[in-house]
């Protein structure tokens, strides 16, 4: 029709480009029907990026005109402010059926079609099932939380206690060595309360390569406030200590978290739960 078709291409950046970039990745997937996510790198690894995107999504304060900040779980203010300045450059259609017409356009210069449709049809079952075939083993949300990774009302004096507090189960369960663990640590030292990412919710992390053995996951709730700095903003309650093995394993829980921590009712309840089956009730809405 004449129109030429522009899809953003886009780069995460955060901390450390692993948990955080990933929660942002996924509900950015949800919120545009068609982008290009092209990489998600760290600050330290965007500070030496040499490929041409169209914007920076981040959750850092970054000295670029593309760059657009945002929380980490996204406010309907993010969503807006996205929305008004990405969508812009898009023109909104189907990719996957614009690809399966350049096919057929290309059949017919050497071929003759008997039936077009049918002919449209096989060549999309083989892009369906191509794309399923690739996809990989990603854990459930449930398949992390689970019993034996759910711990309410514990103590702890300060940040790095309740951290460890938080991910020291993954490490009596062989799942992270303690290497990963005191990485965890070290991140926040370095970078701050980054991993603060919903009121009164906390995701600390680390690299697969800092100790991880297998994909895993806690959530910890505490009796008292854990001050990750002075501001109001940074008290937590929650603690969800994740360990990813590689980066894509765990991304499919990680969608299915940030849709419970979106709402506060949710966080309020776990907040609240007597016991382990109550807050499973709720993880167990969001789990597929």
């Amino acid at each position: 029709m004449g129109v030429e078709i522009k899809i953003p291409k886009i780069v995460i950046v955060c901390n450390s480009g692993m948990a955080t970039s990933q929660l942002l990745k996924n509900q950015i997937e949800q919120l545009f029907d068609l982008i290009e996510i092209q990489d998600i790198l760290s600050l330290k690894n965007f500070e030496n990026y040499e490929k041409y995107y169209d914007f920076a999504i981040t959750t850092v304060d970054l000295n670029q005109k593309q760059a657009i900040k945002v929380n980490p779980i996204l406010t309907d203010l993010d969503k807006q402010n996205l929305l008004s300045q990405i969508s812009n450059t898009q023109s909104v259609f189907n990719f996957e059926q614009e690809f399966i017409n350049k096919i057929i356009n290309g059949v017919e210069k050497y071929a003759t079609i008997s039936n077009k449709e049918k002919l449209r049809e096989e060549i999309k079952n083989i892009v369906i099932s191509s794309r399923e075939k690739g996809k990989s083993y990603k854990a459930t949300l449930r398949e992390l939380l689970n019993e034996d990774t759910i711990y309410l009302n514990q103590e702890a004096t300060n940040w790095e206690e309740a951290i460890r507090v938080s991910a020291n189960p993954l490490k009596d369960l062989g799942y992270v060595k303690d290497s990963y663990i005191q990485a965890m640590i070290e991140n926040v030292r370095k970078l701050g309360p980054y991993i603060v990412i919903a009121p009164k919710v906390a995701m600390p992390h680390a690299r697969p390569e800092d100790g991880v053995n297998k994909v895993s996951m806690t959530l910890t709730t505490f009796k008292e406030e854990i001050y990750f700095s002075g501001k109001d903003q940074h008290k937590v309650k929650i603690l969800i200590s994740l360990a990813p093995k590689d980066n894509q394993t765990h991304i499919k829980a990680l969608a299915c978290l940030t849709k419970m921590l979106s709402k506060k009712e949710n966080i309020d309840k776990i907040l609240n739960s007597k016991d382990k089956d109550e807050v499973l009730e709720v993880i167990n809405k969001y789990s597929r």
